[in-house]
């Protein structure tokens, strides 16, 4: 069984999606590497989405493409990373908290 047929067990057949074999050349080219096939088979047949409401994927050609976003991404991070932030403001008045990442989804931190 391969990857994509693992997958069609848990998720269901994808919907008929076109794609064309060049769909990926800008995306590689701009990472400077070959994507993995079996992610690009994937995303192939079931494009854009969330799975299970937490793992958000992208395709070329999809509503928000993989390149714009990866552009956009790129453009946000090289903005804050050339604001020089100087860490030790933050705790000038008084003890702070330092943002050290994000969780994407509150369930896991639920009381029983």
């Amino acid at each position: 069984m391969s990857s994509l047929q693992e997958l069609q067990s848990l998720l269901g057949e994808p919907s008929h999606r076109e794609t064309a074999p060049d769909d990926w050349n800008e995306i590689e080219r701009y990472v400077g590497s070959a994507l993995p096939g079996d992610f690009k088979t994937f995303l192939d047949a079931y494009g854009s989405g969330v799975i299970s409401g937490e793992l958000v994927v992208f395709h070329p050609r999809g509503s928000s493409p993989l390149l714009e976003r990866m552009l956009k991404t790129h453009a946000l991070f090289t903005e804050r990373r050339n604001r020089n932030l100087d860490l030790a403001s933050m705790f000038r008045d008084g003890p702070s908290v330092l943002p050290a990442g994000r969780f994407g989804c509150w369930d896991g931190l639920r009381t029983v």
